[in-house]
């Protein structure tokens, strides 16, 4: 029952965030934005059990990462630099959940199917595409970021092929990673929309929670 406290306490702390995002007011996303995460690892540590302890050492320092990255964001407006520290936090938070996946289909004998990397080559190149222009000095961390990024997707994509609760939730949180962060880089970089961080933000968030949803459902049995 402990555990379910912490989805309560990301769940008030992600509309708390959304509504501070709508109204624009700096008090209510800093004081929940770094709830987000922190209570996503709270929820994983009390999900575990002694036989998966060493495997959710990779998930929490993947949450661990993206939480410096949340943290780093909040302040991009004060220095550029906290933009880039973030990112370099995000890019390595993506690179954990790689070797999460990639652990998961060693584990389940899942083959790679190397016929999908044209699916995700076609998303990063009109991804590049679209932003290389105005990238400026940007150019790259940003080619860097959406390799590591799509990697991570091609990766995640793989589950498509072990019929589970845990692989269909990972899926589609890489699914809504893919969209935040290239909603987030097209507001940034190429036009500025209305609300795009309520979409990104909410986008984020549940793709937070259905990773690590995945990953506890992953080493669940199911009923």
């Amino acid at each position: 029952m402990q555990k379910n406290y912490w989805l309560i306490i990301f769940f008030a702390a992600m509309l708390v965030n959304l509504t501070g995002t709508y109204l624009q007011s700096d008090l209510l996303i800093y004081c929940s934005k770094p709830l987000l995460v922190a209570s996503l690892m709270a929820w994983l540590i009390s999900s575990s059990k002694k036989n998966t302890i060493t495997f959710y050492k990779w998930p929490l320092t993947a949450l661990f990462f993206s939480l410096g990255g949340d943290v780093l964001l909040m302040f991009e407006k004060v220095n550029p630099l906290f933009f880039i520290s973030g990112l370099i936090c995000f890019l390595i938070s993506h690179i954990f959940y790689i070797i999460i996946f990639n652990r998961i289909l060693i584990e389940k004998s899942i083959p790679v199917r190397w016929w999908m990397i044209p699916v995700v080559l076609c998303y990063y190149i009109i991804l590049l595409i679209t932003l290389f222009p105005f990238l400026g000095q940007m150019k790259v961390p940003v080619v860097l970021y959406g390799a590591v990024i799509s990697t991570m997707f091609f990766v995640a994509l793989q589950l498509l092929f072990y019929k589970s609760k845990a692989s269909r939730q990972i899926i589609l949180g890489a699914v809504l990673f893919v969209v935040s962060d290239s909603v987030l880089a097209f507001n940034k970089f190429y036009s500025s929309f209305n609300n795009a961080g309520l979409v990104i933000m909410l986008t984020y968030t549940f793709a937070q929670y259905f990773i690590t949803k995945g990953i506890v459902s992953n080493n669940t049995p199911e009923q």
